[in-house]
């Protein structure tokens, strides 16, 4: 509707209107000058009314956009009606001390008589970025995997959603050197160009950054054209329009281990709000360093762990195989020629002393007890095959430790479906797998009078859970066998190779679970 066409509206019922709204409100003429502020105005733009009356409404723009309006308002003026602005957050309206902030705006015609007037309703939308911010880089922190994907991402979102110039995250290198880890913005060759340092006996040392590495506070830049101390680097900012700038230190375990520097192209635009806000950005920032310091600190125990494992298991089997050895060689051999020598004496007293072959017979059944137990024992040191299925092993084990004289048992779950991986486990972790089922059967074997064991494999994403149940007359502390350190001896097994263990017994049975991580570089669970 063309302005002669618009329905007119007194100024006097007008103004009282627009000075109810809670909304700020600039209502310009046809000539671009203001005609009428209300107090919503006055307090989000910091000027009097009466310095505002007759002025250019581009006094609470920027120099770009002031230069560009009058073609705009010329425009709208040609095809006038209600309008919205500024959604996407590239508006900016200037406070009376030339700080800047960003704003939504809807523009709407009213024809007095005075003629045309358009009510301009702006809200600051300075709180709803500052969610926007907060929000992506809460998501940034969240899926960020490492420190520089955090520095990286952080300046992106600073950039994009915080409306900033450039941003960029400097940590100490060697000596005094700063080097720059992370950037985004339009500034880049003024990052390369500026020289910086923590020494505060170099020029370099005293600018921002290298004063934030070096103390660990936030510092904060409000004009590089006035402020004394960016004299070194006044011409190189402003030829790349930077008026502004905010360092902020970022720690892990409360050591400042880099900087995040933000800069704009408008001065005085951190206010205490805006400060308070980036201090908060700061402090997620390191609350993410502090949970990645964290994390590398596991990842650096469980390769210890790991290493220290297969150690162990190393020197054991090494002093398990020459123990085994030395039986095989010596002892077992000697109780064989004995075994023999009283084969031959039986034969004899049996002809001269009939009498004495009972005894003779009770010690040929204990010295083959003594026999038995040592080739047993000499299984137990033999080391682990890795490359025997998971369930061959556990019924080869469960064979040589439940003998026909022991409860009848049966191993379930190490089927391996279509992922012959799911039952794979580390060498030495196979290892300690092993020797914590041969003690808890010995367990069983000894102490539990039980007719029936199972030994059940419950494999999961990330590692291998075992169960052996058993339903003899239950203990709340199974008594180790001489040799054996029973539960303690199967805890710590689990608990070196980055595991769980449980046991729980009672008047139905006793079930001993064990859990051990497929991967050889357990980070935790």
């Amino acid at each position: 509707m063309p302005p002669t066409e618009l329905p007119e509206i007194p100024v006097a019922a007008l103004v009282p209107m627009l000075d109810a709204s809670a909304t700020a409100i600039v209502a310009v003429d046809a000539d671009g000058r203001v005609a009428h502020v209300n107090d919503s105005l006055r307090r989000l733009s910091g000027y009097a009314a009466d310095e505002l009356l007759g002025q250019p409404v581009e006094v609470l723009m920027t120099a770009e956009a002031g230069d560009r309006h009058p073609e705009h308002r010329a425009g709208y003026l040609r095809d006038p009606g209600p309008r919205g602005m500024g959604t996407g957050l590239d508006l900016v309206v200037c406070r009376k001390d030339r700080t800047r902030f960003p704003v939504e705006m809807g523009l709407a015609p009213i024809h007095t008589e005075r003629g045309v007037w358009v009510v301009c309703g702006i809200s600051d939308a300075t709180p709803r970025l500052e969610l926007r911010t907060l929000a992506r880089l809460n998501q940034v922190i969240l899926r960020a995997t490492d420190a520089g994907e955090l520095y990286e991402q952080a300046c992106r979102v600073a950039v994009e959603e915080g409306g900033y110039l450039g941003a960029a995250v400097a940590v100490p290198g060697p000596g005094a050197s700063v080097r720059t880890v992370a950037r985004a913005g339009s500034i880049d060759d003024y990052i390369d160009r500026v020289e910086i340092s923590t020494d505060v006996t170099e020029p370099g040392g005293r600018g921002p950054i290298g004063s934030v590495l070096r103390e660990g506070r936030s510092r904060y830049v409000g004009d590089f054209a006035t402020d004394p101390a960016m004299a070194p680097w006044r011409e190189l900012a402003a030829s790349f329009g930077i008026r502004a700038a905010a360092t902020l230190p970022l720690t892990c375990q409360g050591r400042t281990v880099a900087v995040l520097s933000l800069w704009v192209d408008h001065p005085r635009t951190f206010d205490e709000k805006r400060r308070a806000e980036l201090e908060g950005l700061a402090d997620n920032v390191s609350c993410a360093l502090d949970g990645f310091d964290a994390t590398d600190l596991l990842a650096r125990l469980a390769r210890d762990r790991a290493v220290l494992l297969q150690r162990l298991v190393a020197a054991q089997d090494e002093e398990r195989a020459r123990i085994a050895a030395g039986l095989h060689d010596d002892p077992v051999q000697s109780l064989a020629a004995v075994d023999l020598r009283l084969g031959q004496l039986r034969r004899q007293v049996a002809a001269q002393a009939p009498a004495l072959v009972p005894a003779l017979e009770q010690v040929r059944v204990i010295l083959d007890d003594v026999v038995a137990g040592l080739r047993s024992l000499t299984f137990e040191l033999e080391p682990v095959d890795a490359d025997v299925p998971l369930g061959e092993l556990l019924r080869e084990t469960a064979a040589q430790v439940l003998t026909d004289r022991t409860p009848a048992w049966r191993v379930a779950g190490d089927e391996p479906e279509d992922d012959p991986e799911r039952l794979r486990l580390p060498a030495a972790t196979l290892t300690q797998a092993v020797r914590i089922l041969r003690e808890a059967l010995l367990n069983v074997r000894k102490h539990a009078a039980a007719d029936h064991v199972d030994i059940v494999v419950e494999p999961d994403r990330d590692g291998i859970g075992f169960a052996v149940r058993d339903d003899g007359v239950g203990t709340p502390e199974p008594v180790s066998p001489p040799g054996h350190r029973g539960l303690k001896t199967m805890q710590e097994r689990a608990e070196l190779a980055g595991g769980r263990f449980r046991f729980d017994s009672g008047p139905e049975g006793t079930t001993v679970r064990f859990w051990l991580p497929r991967s050889a570089l357990w980070a935790g669970g």
